[in-house]
């Protein structure tokens, strides 16, 4: 069960790095609404309305990195069920849940990952003249995180798990 325990530590990663993630989404939109702010109070309601568009881009990142959160928990939950005493059974039907949970979270951040450079290409384009560099700075620490995540190695410690579970509930 060492590779099922190894497993729930790398998606238990997962999660931390979506919450870090999370966080910089958080400092973009802070970053969002200052420059929206402040470009209306200097009566350049074009700009602020423009960077609008930003800010709904950045919620769509929040919307998908909060789906990964939820499948990501939902697979480290999963995963977590198994024991030293598990029977191959449980250990098959609770790891390819956990499988199952984890392709969902991939999905998402990948999701995540296309449309921070999205965003990042419409911050450059709203913001051209201004100085998006912070944005982009945050956004680009994001994908960082990000692509990071898509490194990890739970779905091949989950998949080895489950081969050998199968393999003794056979013998």
């Amino acid at each position: 069960m060492s590779r099922a325990i190894a497993a729930v530590d790398s998606l238990d990663r997962g999660r931390t790095g979506i919450s870090v993630a999370l966080d910089r989404v958080n400092a973009a939109g802070a970053l969002i609404e200052m420059t929206a702010t402040s470009a209306a109070a200097s009566g350049f309601f074009m700009v602020a309305r423009a960077v609008q568009q930003v800010a709904e881009a950045v919620r769509g990142i929040h919307s998908l990195l909060e789906a990964a959160r939820g499948s990501a928990n939902e697979a480290y939950v999963a995963a977590s069920e198994v024991s030293d005493e598990a029977t191959p059974e449980l250990v098959i039907s609770a790891l390819t849940r956990a499988m199952h949970h984890h392709e969902a979270a991939h999905r998402a951040t990948m999701a995540a990952v296309g449309a921070v450079v999205d965003a990042a290409g419409l911050a450059q384009r709203v913001l051209q003249g201004a100085d998006p560099g912070a944005l982009i700075q945050t956004l680009g620490s994001i994908n960082e995180v990000l692509l990071q995540l898509a490194q990890l190695t739970a779905r091949q410690e989950l998949t080895e798990s489950i081969s050998r579970a199968q393999k003794i509930a056979h013998h």
